[in-house]
């Protein structure tokens, strides 16, 4: 009979172990839905506040230069991102360029980065000293505006290299926060360049 007890007792005893682990194994699980729930929100709470904080226009993330940086006189501008933005977004930016930039006595010469010509484009890429490296990428739509005026986002970053050198003397990380379509910032897109480049 005492043996029927203590085999009893180890059954209720497993049965009770049994239960416990399960309880504990569902705290576990909804501790871990809650813990992976809290970073979620952490993510989007600190991906919304960096939005917020971006303004309309152009928001510098990075800039770098030598310390033997000087101001170039000939620049070949390299045009790099997505091929839909050829005929829209750096032709525009192109005329741009050209107008402010040779006000300023800089020569410029305008390509792709597979070598593609540009429209308008000059010829005379070969006796230019410096590589102006612009790429736009990532750009949406962050704000529809209920069709009007939509607020567009997008990376635009540059490198200025010596034609004689693999090193950059100048480079800038920015994002570029336009109204209704990318092309809308472009003007001050070739004043914060120009202001860049030529700080002596």
């Amino acid at each position: 009979m005492n043996l029927i007890k203590l085999v009893c007792k180890k059954n209720r005893f497993l049965d009770e172990l049994k239960l416990a682990t399960i309880f504990i194994r569902s705290i576990m699980k909804k501790q871990n839905i809650f813990f992976f729930s809290m970073i979620i929100f952490l993510i989007f709470s600190v991906e919304m506040r960096s939005q917020n904080q971006l303004k309309i226009g152009i928001n510098e993330l990075e800039i770098s230069y030598i310390e033997s940086y000087t101001s170039p006189l000939k620049i070949e501008f390299i045009f790099s991102g997505n091929p839909k933005y050829i005929n829209y977004f750096f032709s525009d930016l192109e005329e741009k360029i050209k107008k402010k930039f040779q006000k300023k006595n800089i020569e410029v010469s305008f390509s792709y980065l597979n070598n593609q010509k540009h429209y308008g484009s000059e010829s005379t890429v070969n006796e230019h000293e410096f590589s102006f490296l612009l790429n736009i990428n990532n750009s949406t739509v962050i704000d529809e505006k209920n069709g009007y005026d939509r607020l567009m986002k997008f990376d635009f970053n540059g490198q200025l290299i010596p034609k004689d050198n693999s090193s950059a003397i100048f480079s800038f990380k920015s994002v570029v926060i336009a109204i209704h379509d990318i092309t809308n910032k472009n003007e001050e897109i070739v004043d914060y360049l120009l202001n860049k480049l030529l700080i002596n």
